[in-house]
């Protein structure tokens, strides 16, 4: 609920208090009125130092998100889970404006995923993805950040072996030789390194 519904309920509520003390002057309750007219008062004071005061970080929060999902609907899809992100090139911004200006240029879709305290909003396109996360304080730690931090420790690993390689080290052939040494053909080595091991297999043998 935004700051701008919540004055409205308390001035609602407000003004029905002031109705009902004006219900019982009509009627002759004065005493009772009095009561009902200084509560009144008292709330009218709150209100006003409400109304005046500064937007917490929730309100300013809801506040842009509803903006966001208004202004942007028909280029916005929203899914029920966190996005898997796969792509090689992830680039984060600063600003939802950013993103928009991105999504004018490629022309797709807008997808988000939304909870309480934070929202994401990716855009795709081929091998990279475009994200900005909106979060009431800088604290939280939204899905997609973890996503991201996953998808990063899955490419660094797969830096360090890649998939040929891998496959390589799988043919790896171990030769037994009689004094119990044992020498590994792999190819993965170096063709010299190769020939030297087979040189030495023949000259042992």
């Amino acid at each position: 609920m935004t700051k701008k519904d919540k004055l409205i309920i308390f001035d609602v509520f407000i003004l029905a208090i002031v109705l009902f003390g004006g219900y019982l002057i009509v009627n002759s309750y004065i005493n009772y009125a009095v009561i009902v007219l200084a509560i009144a008062v008292s709330f009218i004071i709150q209100e006003l130092t409400y109304r005046f005061t500064g937007d917490t970080k929730e309100e300013k929060y809801e506040t842009k998100l509803k903006k966001i999902l208004k202004t942007y609907d028909s280029v916005l899809v929203e899914t029920r889970k966190v996005p898997v992100i796969d792509s090689e090139k992830i680039i984060l911004v600063n600003s939802i404006d950013d993103l928009i200006d991105a999504q004018t240029e490629l022309r797709k879709m807008i997808y988000f995923f939304k909870q309480t305290d934070n929202c994401s909003f990716i855009l795709f396109d081929q091998n990279q993805a475009i994200i900005y996360i909106l979060k009431k304080n800088d604290d939280i730690l939204s899905p997609l950040e973890i996503e991201i931090n996953n998808n990063k420790i899955k490419n660094k690993n797969k830096g360090d072996i890649d998939e040929e390689t891998l496959n390589e080290i799988s043919k790896t052939t171990i030769i037994k030789l009689p004094n119990d040494k044992a020498y590994k053909i792999s190819p993965v080595r170096k063709k010299d390194d190769i020939k030297k091991s087979r040189e030495k297999f023949s000259f042992e043998k």
